[in-house]
């Protein structure tokens, strides 16, 4: 199962973050569309473990990492450049730029797609209630994701996400 808010959050926010960084058109529409697509392999994990509002065992941590491997074959089996440049976000989405991530990476070696996405994701799971726990504030996920910039996110991606969830909290019309 596949949370739905989550992935337009996500989507929505990988497209805020990249205006905020100057991305191009083209280079927005993939980031969004690799946020809708990042926990697609959400599909082939049992949904009693990803709804389970209990701690995790070790084994059944193991079983909900493989989604990133399921999402980056789902999606780069079909033949178009889209779902290939999600495919990537896909599998890499939970590596830290320290090396402390699923299959671990670290630094420039996580594509640059997935560490915005790693980001974004982050804090829209940070902001939403989860079955584990309640959601915290926007000011409390700010605080964490400025300390973990620089030791597992990419910074310059951090510094924009806040940019533009405080430009988006002055706007008038967001």
């Amino acid at each position: 199962m596949i949370d739905m808010q989550h992935a337009i959050n996500v989507s929505a926010l990988a497209q805020k973050v990249s205006f905020e960084l100057a991305i191009s058109e083209a280079g927005r529409i993939l980031l969004s569309a690799a946020g809708l697509f990042h926990d697609i392999g959400k599909l082939g994990v049992p949904a009693e473990l990803l709804n389970k509002p209990d701690a995790l065992s070790s084994d059944e941590h193991k079983i909900i990492q493989w989604h990133t491997t399921i999402g980056y074959h789902m999606l780069n089996n079909m033949p178009d450049a889209i779902h290939k440049f999600c495919a990537q976000a896909a599998l890499y989405h939970h590596e830290r730029i320290d090396g402390s991530g699923y299959l671990m990476l670290t630094g420039e070696q996580i594509p640059f797609s997935a560490r915005l996405i790693a980001v974004v994701d982050i804090y829209d799971a940070l902001t939403s209630d989860r079955p584990y726990r309640q959601a915290w504030s926007q000011d409390d996920a700010v605080d964490f994701l400025n300390e973990q910039a620089g030791i597992q996110l990419d910074p310059m991606i951090v510094a924009a996400l806040i940019a533009s969830v405080r430009n988006a909290a002055m706007s008038p019309h967001s």
